[in-house]
């Protein structure tokens, strides 16, 4: 079990909203705040080392360019097309569409060897399309997801540029900045220990030294480390986006293609059809 000091810095964020017994006495949901302060008001219920106490290569690795080169252009292990995916990204996305297309044609081609091969071609020209058609869907759903994202880091990004100006509700800017560390940032840290072979004992170091950068220290540095971390983030969050819409479309592409010949197959064996497209 892992004890409270070895866990990873967390933000008691409920799905409801922020519960009001985590914050300090004076949190009023409905006041206006400036980006400034939540920076201070987040960390201040955050159990961070002091900086004596972090480990150095963790905070070269959370610096902006450690972040960058861990996620960006690399071309093993989950990296797609230089852009390194988290897990479920990796079994979503179509990584070679030449490569699925390939494999789609050679069960066509195998089923023409079956005892029946009029059905059995058309069975595997439907499983093909099935195939491309469930592709399609998991993508859609990580698209969105990284739709959301980057919706919440254009604000967070907009909110930091003008610290000082009273930019919205605490509880949405708390919630927002929450968003930001308990999702794209944790996944950032999480995609970078994996792709990297890290130890868990690693990726503590690393979530420290970044807490620390965003949530301790004069607010003129949080401030910048917060504007530098989320220029990371948009950059690499809007690199996935377009990595997984140009697949995207390549699904579509083959999928119609494959529509198409289903329906021709169909039409000159004789074959009703009981698909919705």
């Amino acid at each position: 079990m892992v004890s409270p000091e070895q866990q990873d810095p967390q933000l008691a964020i409920e799905a409801e909203g922020m519960p009001v017994a985590a914050l300090e006495p004076r949190f009023n949901p409905d006041q206006r705040r400036a980006f400034g302060s939540v920076p201070r008001l987040l960390g201040a219920r955050m159990d961070i080392p002091a900086f004596e106490r972090l480990d150095q290569t963790a905070l070269e690795r959370v610096s902006p360019e450690g972040l960058r080169a861990g996620l960006l252009g690399h071309d093993t292990g989950t990296a797609v097309d230089s852009i390194v995916l988290n897990a479920e990204e990796y079994t979503a996305i179509v990584r070679n569409p030449k490569s699925f297309q390939g494999a789609v044609q050679s069960k066509t081609i195998a089923a023409r060897r079956a005892a029946n091969p009029v059905y059995a071609e058309e069975g595997e020209l439907k499983s093909g399309y099935q195939s491309l058609r469930s592709k399609w869907s998991r993508q859609n759903r990580v698209i969105a997801g990284l739709d959301q994202e980057l919706s919440t880091i254009t604000t967070l990004q907009k909110w930091q540029r003008d610290p000082g100006f009273n930019r919205s509700k605490e509880v949405d800017i708390v919630m927002l900045a929450g968003q930001a560390w308990n999702g794209t940032i944790a996944n950032m840290l999480r995609t970078y220990k994996d792709q990297h072979d890290l130890s868990a004992e690693e990726h503590h170091a690393m979530t420290n030294a970044l807490a620390y950068r965003l949530f301790r220290g004069p607010q003129n540095e949080r401030i910048a480390n917060w504007g530098n971390t989320l220029a990371v983030a948009h950059t690499y969050t809007a690199a996935k986006k377009n990595l997984f819409q140009r697949r995207q479309n390549e699904v579509v592409r083959l999928g119609s293609r494959l529509a198409q010949q289903l329906s021709e197959f169909n039409e000159k064996h004789g074959i009703l059809e009981h698909r919705s497209v």
